[in-house]
């Protein structure tokens, strides 16, 4: 394989990935009606979300539920929203991104054992 092809085919997954991880958002924050709900917010609203996110997984009781709300914090204050709002947008991401991952996995004929990895 030629080096145009090798970089060819990393973009190709790199889109792929970032459409995969931004869609779910872009869709939560459509129906959340926030105010900035584009492909760059979306982005920047998953880096704080998750930076957010492995600061409450370190607290040690209730890590889990801290690093949720944290995380919906982080989504109401980057895509301009309240913060029910923001639970929302939390919330509709995962069912969306579970929903886009049984999608693909439907899509290109994988077993389902696939859905079984995480």
């Amino acid at each position: 394989m030629n080096f145009l092809a090798a970089v060819l085919v990393l973009m190709a997954v790199l889109t792929v990935s970032i459409f995969i991880l931004i869609f779910p958002l872009h869709l939560a924050a459509k129906a959340m009606n926030a105010e900035r709900n584009g492909v760059g917010w979306c982005l920047l609203g998953l880096f704080g979300a998750s930076f957010m996110q492995a600061l409450g997984t370190a607290v040690p009781i209730y890590g889990n539920i801290v690093a949720f709300l944290l995380s919906a914090t982080a989504f109401a204050g980057i895509l301009g929203t309240s913060f029910l709002r923001g639970l929302g947008i939390a919330v509709l991401h995962i069912i969306f991104s579970v929903l886009l991952l049984v999608g693909v996995v439907l899509i290109f004929g994988l077993g389902a054992g696939t859905l079984t990895c995480f």
